[in-house]
């Protein structure tokens, strides 16, 4: 399965499999994105929630 960040620790068993998979690439492209400097990462540990990714998920479905 490879690495996986601690704020994605959440249960998936309502989710279905398409959403858990667009959840999780919004997740891979905003890690690599807050990899260029530790103070967007910072930022993003804060603003960009499971939760946060859940909306945006179901908005584009």
């Amino acid at each position: 399965m490879g690495p996986t960040h601690q704020g994605l620790a959440i249960p998936y068993n309502g989710l279905s499999h398409k959403l858990c998979s667009h959840i999780k690439n919004l997740w891979d492209l905003m890690h690599k994105i807050t990899l260029v400097t530790s103070t967007a990462k910072c930022h993003c540990m804060y603003m960009y929630t499971p939760l946060h990714f859940a909306n945006l998920a179901l908005q584009n479905l």
